[in-house]
């Protein structure tokens, strides 16, 4: 997991979940060997190999950045390890293989927005980052959005740009009447939402799962009114008796969460699906075919390795408080 970078946040929340439910549910059977990726696919890889060369492991939990994940994937499959992400959702061919996650497909979630933001506005901008995430979001928000004949005007930034305002200008000259802001960090997302903010004050503004997260919050102070987005549920919503005591010990012992709880939900569960299925002949065929009780209820497997039972849902800010928006 990411525990330096900007995607620390999470990442230490996908790490702190995974060691309560072994201390948790486990009672600390297992050894678990935690490592940086700093959310980079080169130190990534060499982690990797390390778990396989040196560490010997064949099975890996956590994740929170795709372009991470994708780089390692080749290495798990040619050494027969089995991973289940608990944030990390950028589609891989290796998905139901060896590849599993604890959070419902990206694209479900791009065309709920798309979906949404068609009846609501007739041009809009798209900016996305040149990372695997941003650019599989991007491409589900389009086939949606070309399929409701939707006009787009599409754009793109390198990791690590710091100045958007020619790509925002060029929106706004060509009369977009809603932006897309589409990064892999909330700290990308927050640049970028101050600096439309000098251009156009007014303009709508949408996102996905960053606005929910916890440091959105507190550093897009006074940004973030009006924002619409797609996002995991929030927890206290779905979370089932069960879940909410274990939540409960969880703040207890590690305090309040980072970035979403949603995420220390899915680390949890990824180590609680792990540890049904390790001893088995076959933990995959185990793992499509059990029908799980999680915090958050019954959930499966599908066969693409997402976890199914959980739904998008939109959000919209107003003022500091977020509010449901009905899909349409």
């Amino acid at each position: 997991m990411s525990l330096t970078g900007p995607a620390a946040p999470w990442g230490a929340d996908v790490r702190d979940g995974i060691e309560f439910a072994n201390k948790r549910f486990g009672r600390e059977k297992y050894k678990l060997i935690v490592e940086d990726d700093a959310c980079s696919a080169k130190e990534g890889v060499s982690i990797a190999q390390k778990f396989v060369s040196r560490d010997k492991v064949k099975f890996v939990l956590g994740y929170n950045c795709s372009s991470v994940l994708l780089a390692a994937a080749p290495i798990y499959r040619a050494n027969g390890v089995m991973v289940i992400a608990s944030g990390a959702t950028a589609k891989s061919a290796d998905d139901g293989s060896y590849l599993f996650r604890t959070w419902p497909r990206d694209e479900l979630a791009a065309s709920l927005l798309a979906r949404w933001a068609g009846n609501k506005f007739q041009s809009i901008g798209v900016l996305s980052e040149q990372a695997d995430y941003a650019q599989q979001f991007e491409a589900a928000f389009r086939q949606t959005a070309n399929a409701n004949t939707i006009k787009l005007v599409v754009a793109s930034f390198l990791p690590g740009a710091t100045d958007f305002r020619t790509q925002l200008l060029r929106m706004k000259v060509q009369g977009v009447t809603a932006i897309l802001i589409n990064p892999v960090s909330e700290i990308a997302f927050i640049q970028i939402l101050k600096q439309l903010r000098v251009i156009d004050n007014k303009m709508p503004v949408l996102g996905a799962f960053f606005p929910g997260s916890s440091t959105f919050m507190k550093l897009g102070d006074g940004l973030t009114d009006g924002v619409i987005y797609v996002d995991v549920p929030n927890s206290s919503d779905i979370l089932a008796a069960e879940g909410r005591s274990i939540m409960a010990e969880y703040r207890k012992d590690y305090g309040a969460v980072r970035s979403w709880e949603f995420i220390v939900g899915s680390a949890i569960e990824s180590f609680r699906t792990l540890d049904r299925v390790i001893q088995t002949p076959n933990p995959r065929d185990l793992l499509l075919s059990t029908k799980f009780s999680g915090i958050y209820g019954p959930y499966t497997y599908g066969k693409d390795g997402y976890v199914q039972e959980v739904y998008h849902s939109l959000y919209r800010y107003v003022g500091k408080s977020r509010v449901a928006v009905a899909p349409e």
